[in-house]
């Protein structure tokens, strides 16, 4: 305060000319005698100490120890402190009391520097337990609280700076209210409760920065204004200030006029944090409000990053003025009447919940935007008792609505209501109403669906035109009221998809518009292809062995062969040494081996993404006949597939058995492989926006062979290279099934795939031994093209609409293959072997499988 109304504040309690006697005391005992009996200087300071009477009037810095005392009859003031030149300092430290009827302590400063106030004792005051007022000649004001007790039945520190630097005040004890205001000449004015208590009648914290600077507050304690109408926190920026910011890093906020109440008349941004509780005690109040005035260009933004909020309102925010408007949500809202209320007249409005709940009376989320972009994303649930769950209002705006996976809308009437024209809603988790799931007031509309949406009532268009529905990989059931079909736009975002309207009476304007996406049951043939690929790869490679064999006479029968001649096994066994194998004296070879692969093909060209995998087995036996090998084998395996999101796949248990033949031609080879077998497929088709399962099962059969054609080169001691050339052909038929379990059961007519493959492959061998164990390496890389030859689609039904299920990806795709793999031979008649390797594909496909055995030779 300025010296000539520095008694301005105890005219309550006195008269004029009362206060006018005592302020003239006040300046005769500082020029007389600044330290009374009981208060000594000491280097520029005045420690006072012991029990002291009240109206203890002092000049200058002050230091109150520990053992300081007011006693006696209660007094105006328990001590008074005022400085007329340069900076002062006062203390008190804990164990000290000062009390009296009035003001426990009252500082002036009326010098030219700054003011610092520390506390750590007990203040009791009558009216106000510490005030502490600067004039316009002084800077910086800072009150530190660091333990204690500060009490007055209207502010436990009362604090007013008129000069021209900032304001700090920190507390750390038990306070009544916190009253603090910067005069238009100071800067800026900082709150910090660092724990402890503060409670207040009307206001917890009152903050009123009219200076040309910040207002931050920060609280972490406990919190509450117990009179009618009161406000834990009520902070105000005047119109020459800047940014006003509230942070709440934990604790509790309560009032029962409002929770927390901050208002931005100037220039800069309003930022809020709140991470504890934050309530309105009455019923009729809202929890947390923050505005920016009319004219505003700042930003207003309120996080909740944990804990919980409740009143009329949760969260009310109002932008005035043209900057933007943005409110995160984490925690539980709950409000009577709405969750989050929300209103930007200029900027641009964004909500977002990540998790949580917010529930109102009426609303959960009220949403109005006058112009600019409305943004509103929700991962958590939300709700409205009466009314609905989100609306949201745009005049001429955009306005684009978010439901994620996860997420609950719900309303007692609408789970969204949507006000204006031009809107997205991207649904993906649940949306229930008790009229309708979502309604429309207005035209030109978006509504996005993807697979993990579930609607609990119909989307009301409202007879309203120009709007789009796209719906993403995955089946559907959307049921539509007042939708006009010809004025309307419908759209599938994957090419397997099969669209059918028929089931909306044009008179009505209402039915169902259902979505069958085909892909877990086109999947089959690419599943086949590839478990089939493998295993062909597979069996070539134990093909590929080719160590020396013990010496023959051609004519003899396989079972008597010769011995005249024949190499020692530890003749055969050195031989054997390029290849890694083991052989005993009559080549007889059986062999174990094991596949994993797995292939991820990305969205591309209209179709959504596929996720397959393969696990199988194969064993095998061969023998060598002068120029030939000749061999058997059999085994089974299992192929799945998984749709983008979820949406459905489908599982096929597989078995086989085949043969094989090689015949050497000097330095080349000619190799075949035959296979058939049985699958058995189970599919399932998951519905979204209803939450049913169609599942369906078939049998099939398949067969597939491959030639190939190979020389090796030799490069060295160790290494070599081999290249070959190969053709695979693959054909699979497929018996006609129903579906079951959902209201949109789709009937598959029979039907069969083919399908060709040319590569060309290029292997680098290299063959070594440790301690006495051959062990062969190799890099691998290929090229190849794979064609689907024949008709590639078929027929299907579902409610009584035929439509043609076609075969997925293109007809010619291109890709190419490296690998790498080893064979290590761990005893005279036992090797292991395993090999990696990886393929990238013309359709956006990679694939990997890793293969591995053994192979015993006796």
């Amino acid at each position: 305060m300025d010296v000539s109304d520095r008694g301005r504040t105890i005219e309550r309690l006195l008269g004029s000319v009362a206060v006018s006697a005592i302020l003239a005391g006040v300046g005769l005992l500082v020029a007389i005698d600044p330290a009374r009996a009981g208060c000594v200087p000491d280097g520029g300071i005045t420690v006072c100490s012991g029990e002291m009477l009240g109206n203890n009037f002092l000049g200058g810095s002050v230091l109150f120890d520990k053992t300081y005392k007011t006693v006696g009859a209660p007094e105006l003031f328990g001590a008074y402190v005022i400085s007329e030149s340069g900076a002062m300092t006062v203390s008190t430290e804990a164990g000290s009391v000062i009390s009296a009827f009035g003001y426990g302590l009252q500082i002036e400063n009326n010098g030219t520097g700054a003011t610092t106030v520390s506390l750590a004792g007990e203040i009791l005051g009558g009216t106000t337990g510490v005030l502490v007022a600067t004039s316009s000649g002084t800077t910086d004001l800072t009150i530190v609280q660091s333990a204690g007790t500060i009490s007055g039945s209207l502010n436990g520190i009362e604090a007013y700076n008129s000069g021209s630097g900032n304001t700090l005040v920190t507390v750390a004890g038990t306070v009544n209210t916190v009253y603090v205001n910067n005069n238009p000449s100071a800067k800026n004015l900082d709150i910090v409760q660092n724990g402890g208590s503060i409670t207040g009648g009307s206001y917890g914290i009152y903050a009123y920065n009219s200076g040309t600077g910040h207002t931050n507050v920060t609280t972490s304690g406990t919190i509450q204004s117990l009179g009618d109408g009161g406000y834990g926190i009520y902070a105000l920026t005047g119109a020459g200030g800047t940014d006003l910011t509230f942070n709440q890093t934990g604790g509790s906020i309560t009032g029962a006029g409002g929770g927390v109440h901050l208002f931005n008349l100037g220039t800069g941004n309003t930022s809020v944090s709140v991470s504890g509780t934050i309530a309105s005690t009455s019923p009729y109040a809202g929890a947390l409000y923050a505005a920016n005035a009319p004219g505003s260009t700042g930003s207003l933004t309120v996080v909740q990053n944990a804990g919980t909020i409740s009143g009329k309102v949760a969260i009310e925010v109002s932008h005035l003025g043209t900057g933007d408007t943005t409110v995160r949500t984490a925690g539980t809202l709950t409000g009577t009447i709405t969750g989050i209320n929300a209103t930007t007249f200029g900027g641009n409005q964004t909500i977002v919940q990540t998790g949580g709940t917010i529930t109102g009376g009426e609303d959960g989320i009220n949403s109005h935007a006058f112009g600019g972009i409305q943004t509103i994303s929700v991962d958590g649930k939300v709700s409205g008792g009466t009314r609905r769950g989100i609306y949201a209002y745009n005049d001429s705006g955009v306005t684009a609505i978010t439901v994620g996976a996860g997420a609950r809308v719900s309303g007692g009437t609408y789970g969204i209501e949507i006000g204006g024209s031009g809107s997205t809603i991207n649904a993906g988790g649940r949306i229930s109403g008790g009229s309708a799931a979502i309604w429309y007031n207005g035209s030109n509309n978006t509504l996005n669906v993807y697979n993990s949406a579930r609607f609990n009532g119909a989307v009301d268009f409202n007879s309203t035109t120009g709007n789009t529905i796209n719906f993403h990989t995955g089946s559907y059931t959307l049921a539509v009221e007042d939708y006009l079909v010809n004025s309307n736009q419908i759209n599938v975002k994957d090419k397997s998809l099969t669209l059918i309207t028929s089931g909306i009476d044009p008179d009505t304007k209402a039915g169902n518009i259902v979505v069958v996406d085909n892909k877990a049951v086109s999947a089959s043939p690419n599943m086949v292809r590839d478990f089939a690929g493998g295993i062909l790869g597979l069996v070539g490679e134990i093909v590929d062995i080719d160590a020396p064999r013990p010496a023959r006479t051609s004519g003899a029968p396989l079972g008597y062969a010769d011995t005249t001649g024949r190499p020692s096994p530890t003749d055969i066994q050195t031989g054997s040494i390029g290849q890694g194998t083991t052989y005993d004296a009559y080549g007889n070879l059986v062999w174990l081996r094991s596949l994993a692969a797995a292939r991820q093909q990305d969205a591309s060209g209209g179709q959504g993404a596929l996720q397959s995998r393969q696990w199988g087995m194969a064993g095998g036996i061969d023998h060598q006949h002068d120029d030939w090998r000749f061999g058997a084998f059999g085994g089974g395996g299992k192929t799945s597939a998984t749709l983008d999101g979820g949406s459905g796949s489908s599982s096929g248990d597989i078995g086989l058995a085949g043969g094989y033949a090689r015949r050497t031609l000097g330095t080349a080879w000619l190799d075949a492989v035959l296979a058939g077998g049985y699958i058995r497929t189970e599919t399932k088709r998951r519905i979204g926006t209803g939450g049913e399962t169609a599942t369906g099962s078939f049998d099939g059969w398949f067969g597939a062979g491959e030639l190939a054609l190979a020389t090796r080169f030799a490069l060295g001691d160790r290494w070599s290279l081999t290249p070959s050339l190969k053709a695979r052909y693959v054909a699979a038929a497929y018996d006609g099934y129903k579906e079951r379990g959902s209201s949109q059961n789709v009937s598959y007519d029979a039907h069969n795939a083919q399908g060709l493959e040319q590569r060309f492959e290029a292997k680098l061998n290299y063959q070594t031994s440790s301690e006495g164990r051959p062990m062969n390496y190799w890099l691998k890389a290929a090229g190849f093209a794979q064609e689907t030859i024949g008709k590639t689609g078929y027929g299907a039904t579902v409610l009584d609409t035929d439509f043609t299920v076609r075969a997925l990806g293109d007809r010619t795709v291109y890709g190419t293959t490296v690998g790498l793999g080893f064979d290590i031979v761990l005893m005279k008649n036992v090797s292991i072997f395993s090999d990696i390797d990886g393929t990238l594909t013309s359709d956006h496909a990679r694939a990997g499988s890793v293969r591995g055995g053994m192979k015993v030779a006796f």
